[in-house]
């Protein structure tokens, strides 16, 4: 849901898989809230979307995850990589973003989230699961 909340330009998206429970650690971050902060996402996402069409050659709605690599997985937590058939070049490398299961479902963990098409992260290799 991370990628697609980029790629398909929804701050709805992005706010769901936040986690409701944030890391106590990344209390000092600021909390988007109200209709500024959603304007300014959406700027973003905007921005974001046009980066990846000049990257890539088509519509950011068009680009679709093919696979996702997962490691550091423990039942519920763990962290994953999305793969949209690109080469690393393109797309970025290790863009690893944690997540955690709570309230039913799957949301974004720790402190510093990863965008793909980006080229930022760290980490290494990974098995690809589908």
């Amino acid at each position: 849901m991370w990628a697609y909340g980029h790629l398909r330009a929804s701050f709805a998206t992005l706010l769901a898989v936040k986690d409701p429970d944030p890391d106590p650690a990344c209390a000092h971050d600021r909390k988007p809230s109200g209709a500024t902060a959603a304007n300014q996402a959406q700027m973003y996402l905007r921005d974001f979307q046009q980066h990846v069409e000049k990257v890539v050659g088509v519509p950011a709605t068009r680009v679709v995850v093919r696979s996702v690599k997962v490691r550091n997985f423990t039942g519920k937590i763990g962290d994953a990589e999305a793969d949209y058939g690109y080469p690393e070049s393109i797309q970025g490398n290790f863009n690893w973003n944690t997540y955690r299961f709570s309230h039913g479902y799957w949301h974004l963990a720790g402190c510093e989230t990863y965008t793909p098409f980006g080229g930022q992260g760290g980490g290494t290799a990974a098995t690809a699961a589908t």
